[in-house]
């Protein structure tokens, strides 16, 4: 059967890149183009956001050996809950005037086209608690003794009919890529009501993305900075022994000076080869000959312990498609005069080469469904690099504001050349920390370097490998505009009467999958790792290199393309969108 009509929305996306926020205006009309006379009772329009969970849990014990053999190998049930996060209503026809003047229920509309606009404003907090669950499903679901059956799978699927609980907080970002485990929508829907019981409704659907705004409670401006650091040794570094033959005083300044290194150290050439043969000075009739070394002390080798450290201004946080935040560092807790000649130049004994650095950011999205918590990870790789070998030199080392955790001793820091991972940037489909009623994200960023005492890594010189991580905030880059805060409580009015709240703002290309075994674990915290908050900027040192704030981060790049167009999967764009009619 040929439909009498066409039905489609227009979203204006010209001032956002289709990616809306809170407090922005989302207008757009309905095209209706209608072939054949067409009675309806309304056109409504609904703006909506539905947060999505599906989990599997074990069944309940069967009682009769015949109830045990029907679920003999379908051991786990799935369940359902949504939260409608965002919900506002307009009817566009019969208009405002009409319906104000008129008690009829039918509308007939002749063959023609004909446009209706429609206007919502999106508020800053979600209204779930607002609302009861959702209903009206039972046309999507066969239910059978109190559970429902989806019948393209044949699996029983349980319709939780009461959330568990409710949050009132600012609205979510979209959410999509982990399949029906989580997912978060917006859209918005129209329906062409048709008088009469057994005549279908017209409807159509235009999801669009949301990026919430960053919450203006947290203090960016703060001048603390939190740190993360590890501990790694370099084996069989220390000590090593300058030699400086005797002469007159004229050879002594002039000669080259020989680096003797103990037995089992791991820089310099193998002994017994003629490229390890080391020119001397002149010895003023010293009889190298003579020399069976004797005079050498036997010293055995013992290990330099560093700090690998990551640095964030306080509260650590990213945003995706900026360049790092953050900075690394090589942290000692040996001053760097240890390292140093007499005359002042470095003596070699503290280079240290980076070979290699792997940057990933961990998401884990947790689900709550009737008191069942399970949880899932993505693992997105940010950066890696091999064959860096950048040099480093604890010679060079600046005395820190830091203190050792555990000895309050003074440390000594020393950059790495930020230049190495300028291009560590989140990909825009990473989403926002966040938590609502039953879906919360949060983030924990892993680095993994590489350290040698040699340029070149050989069998008594291997690679020390490091890693450090530390939960972050991944922000949207999304603020409010002053223009864009309504007073208190202030509420929007669309052409219909229907309002949405305005509030205070005063409060993929797919990733690796991580499965949880777990139902709500996180991941252990490394017992060498030292985390805290210091003031460090608060007596600064001349060579301290400052960390940039949230809005020089935010205003890095031109300020044409200020919005994230925030990605979302295919499935984002499929699926049921109309779980309440």
């Amino acid at each position: 059967m040929v439909s009498s009509c066409q039905l489609k929305i227009e979203l204006d996306k010209s001032k956002t890149g289709g990616t809306f926020t809170n407090y922005d205006i989302i207008n757009g009309v309905i095209n209706l183009n209608v072939s054949s006379e067409l009675t309806l009772s309304a056109i409504e329009v609904k703006l909506e956001g539905i947060s999505k969970t599906v989990i599997e849990i074990p069944r309940e014990t069967r009682n009769s050996r015949r109830q045990r053999r029907r679920s003999r190998g379908n051991e786990m049930k799935p369940i359902i809950e949504i939260h409608k996060l965002l919900y506002d209503t307009s009817i566009v026809f019969p208009p405002k005037n009409v319906r104000s003047v008129s008690s009829a229920k039918e509308f007939t509309l002749i063959p023609g086209e004909y446009i209706y606009p429609f206007k919502f404003r999106i508020p800053l907090k979600n209204t779930c608690s607002k609302h009861k669950s959702t209903s009206g499903i039972s046309n999507k679901f066969q239910f059978i003794n109190g559970s429902n059956t989806n019948t393209s799978s044949g699996s029983a699927i349980e319709f939780v009919t009461e959330a568990s609980k409710h949050l009132e907080t600012k609205l979510p970002p979209s959410l999509s890529g982990l399949k029906d485990f989580a997912t978060i929508r917006y859209f918005i829907k129209v329906t062409a009501k048709r008088p009469g019981l057994f005549k279908n409704n017209i409807r159509s659907f235009e999801p669009f993305i949301f990026l919430p705004i960053d919450s203006s409670n947290i203090n960016f401006a703060d001048d603390r900075q939190t740190f993360t650091r590890k501990e790694f040794t370099l084996k069989d570094k220390l000590p090593q022994i300058v030699a400086c033959y005797p002469g007159s005083e004229k050879s002594t300044s002039t000669a080259a000076v020989t680096t003797i290194r103990a037995s089992g150290s791991s820089s310099g050439s193998s002994s017994g080869s003629p490229s390890s043969t080391t020119s001397r000075p002149d010895t003023g009739g010293y009889d190298q000959r003579s020399d069976n070394r004797s005079y050498l002390p036997n010293v055995k080798p013992i290990n330099l312990p560093v700090y690998f450290e990551v640095r964030f201004r306080y509260p650590a946080f990213l945003i995706p498609t900026k360049t790092p935040n953050y900075k690394l560092y090589l942290v000692s807790r040996i001053s760097p005069e240890k390292f140093t000649l007499p005359n002042g130049e470095s003596s070699g004994l503290g280079i240290i080469y980076m070979k290699a650095l792997k940057i990933e950011l961990y998401s884990e999205t947790t689900v709550l469904i009737q008191g069942h918590k399970r949880s899932m990870i993505t693992r997105e790789k940010i950066l890696e690099l091999k064959g860096i070998n950048s040099k480093y030199d604890l010679a060079n080392c600046n005395r820190s504001n830091a203190k050792d955790i555990s000895t309050g001793a003074t440390l000594y820091e020393l950059e790495i050349d930020s230049s190495i991972f300028k291009d560590a940037i989140l990909p825009d489909f990473v989403a926002p920390s966040f938590k609502t009623c039953n879906i919360s994200r949060k983030n924990t960023i892993k680095f993994h370097a590489g350290f040698s005492s040699d340029k070149q890594i050989t069998l008594r010189d291997p690679l020390t490998e490091v890693s450090i991580e530390t939960d972050v905030v991944v922000l949207s880059g999304l603020q409010a505009h002053q223009d864009d805060l309504a007073p208190p409580n202030a509420i929007f009015t669309n052409n219909n009467g229907g309002s949405s709240s305005s509030l205070d703002s005063s409060f993929s290309s797919s990733p690796t999958t991580v499965p949880a075994n777990h139902e709500n674990q996180n991941q252990d915290q490394d017992q060498n790792q030292e985390q805290d908050v210091a003031p460090y900027s608060l007596t600064p040192n001349a060579n301290d290199v400052r960390l940039p704030t949230y809005d020089e981060v935010l205003h890095q790049t031109d300020q044409t393309d200020r919005r994230r167009r925030f990605q979302q999967s295919e499935q984002y764009y499929v699926g049921n969108h109309d779980l309440d009619d």
